[in-house]
């Protein structure tokens, strides 16, 4: 119990372009929980320090991390569009869709019901997403409905992400554990 490891400075995680792009993740303090042996490996710093930083081969290998875009949509009314792809699936390179419903009266913030649609355009996800804002940016939580797999109300996914306009947003999402 005792060897419990801190958590992993984001500049050990990548290259500093890449350190840079995910800089706010550390604030939220995200990359906390990858301690696993799989996930970390040994490395030296500039001054020679040795250090452990995680193997980001490692990371989309064992959990779905994805990146998305939501855009309000401007013929239906209370109506996000959402195109994704997820670390399990770009092998395909297919581009896929989702549909969110739910007050978009004061933008993106609120509480949503969001189907997604995958690569043959079956549905893969039915999820209840909450979407709050922080600072400039949003948090986003999906949720679970009810199914055979899983309890209702069980968070499944978290994420972050940013307006890249006025009726859109970016945003990249990983498997809560």
């Amino acid at each position: 119990m005792g060897d419990s490891k801190p958590p992993v400075p984001v500049g050990a995680i990548l290259s500093r372009r890449t350190s840079l792009l995910l800089l706010g993740v550390a604030g939220f303090g995200y990359f906390s929980h990858l301690t696993s042996p799989l996930l970390i490996a040994n490395a030296s710093t500039d001054s020679g320090e040795p250090h452990q930083r995680p193997i980001m081969s490692g990371m989309i290998h064992t959990m779905v991390i994805g990146v998305c875009e939501y855009r309000l949509n401007t013929e239906e009314k209370d109506v996000i569009d959402a195109r994704w792809i997820s670390s399990d699936a770009v092998e395909k390179g297919t581009i896929c869709r989702g549909r969110a419903t739910g007050d978009t009266s004061n933008g993106f913030p609120g509480n949503y019901h969001i189907q997604y649609f995958g690569t043959e355009d079956e549905l893969v996800g039915d999820l209840d997403l909450q979407i709050e804002p922080v600072g400039d940016a949003y948090r986003l939580i999906w949720r679970n409905r009810s199914d055979d797999v899983s309890a209702p109300g069980e968070i499944a996914f978290e994420g972050f992400g940013f307006p890249t306009g006025d009726q859109s947003m970016v945003l990249t999402y990983w498997m809560a554990e």
